[in-house]
């Protein structure tokens, strides 16, 4: 059972603004080799991830702490790529990365917000930074952190403070390629909102003014829920996680995330321009 108190939350304004017009058509469409589960699959399909021991929550825990800032957008994206990553690598080598060093780049303003397809285009041309330092101190970020200053030549802090794209370290591209979005779907309705959850795909998306990361597609009785991991640590709903139901899914500027870019060796997340000498330390233990 889905305790109703975690269902269909409202938020305050956490930063997600409509994408311009025209900007719904973004993005790759649903491809024909994917299936499209039928309404009458659903709840089969979920419980056959169930039984193969699949839950979200083995692959992400509740990080990101956008507060005060706007920027749940990037911190949605920031999981949808994290859980993928974790996915295909294990969490062994999981590498967590800077919401705000993508939403620096798209604003001057802490409450600007910004959209999914431009969180997108971020995350697949330029990407993100490693995080190295935050003001939130959840279980586990002290080891990523240290991961992260010693495999990674440029890193940022997680959400707070704001600050501007002018703070970014010099030459930061070069390691923030190796931590991006490879493929990505736009999702056009709810058929496809459902199918990609069932693939397993995270889905990036946005409603009510705020972003969301969902991770699963839930059942409480014959209704879907979409799980998803909330941008305010763990003390939000179950350990961070809540629930929407159908009426709160979008796919005005929702997208799924496919696959990220994969180090060669994944003790050198950014490929040849790891720092070498300490691959062989005990930092990925």
């Amino acid at each position: 059972m889905i305790n109703p108190l975690y269902v269909d939350v409202e938020h305050e304004f956490s930063g997600y603004i409509e994408d311009r017009e025209g900007e719904s058509s973004f993005g790759s469409a649903w491809p024909d080799s994917l299936k499209i589960f039928d309404r009458s699959e659903w709840r089969d399909r979920a419980r056959e991830l169930e039984k193969a021991g699949f839950d979200a929550t083995t692959y992400l825990r509740p990080y990101n702490n956008q507060h005060p800032e706007s920027s749940c957008v990037y911190n949605a994206a920031e999981v949808c790529m994290r859980y993928i990553r974790n996915r295909t690598l294990g969490n062994k080598y999981e590498m967590k990365c800077s919401p705000m060093s993508g939403y620096c780049r798209v604003t001057s303003r802490r409450h600007s917000g910004s959209t999914m397809w431009g969180a997108l285009e971020q995350l697949s041309d330029i990407g993100l930074l490693p995080e190295s330092s935050s003001e939130y101190s959840e279980p586990g970020l002290k080891l990523l952190h240290r991961r992260a200053k010693a495999m990674c030549r440029h890193t940022f802090h997680q959400n707070t403070p704001f600050v501007r794209q002018r703070e970014l370290p010099e030459g930061y591209r070069d390691t923030a390629k190796h931590f991006r979005v490879h493929e990505w779907i736009r999702l056009d309705n709810e058929e496809q909102f459902a199918s990609a959850l069932l693939a397993p795909y995270p889905i990036c998306y946005g409603r009510n003014g705020h972003s969301i990361a969902a991770v699963q597609l839930d059942f409480d009785g014959r209704e879907p829920y979409a799980k998803y991991l909330d941008s305010y640590g763990a003390s939000k709903g179950d350990g961070g996680y809540l629930w929407d139901s159908r009426r709160k899914w979008n796919t005005g500027g929702a997208w799924a995330c496919r696959s990220v870019v994969i180090p060669d060796d994944p003790r050198l997340p950014c490929g040849s321009d790891g720092l070498t000498q300490v691959i062989q330390s005990d930092l990925w233990v």
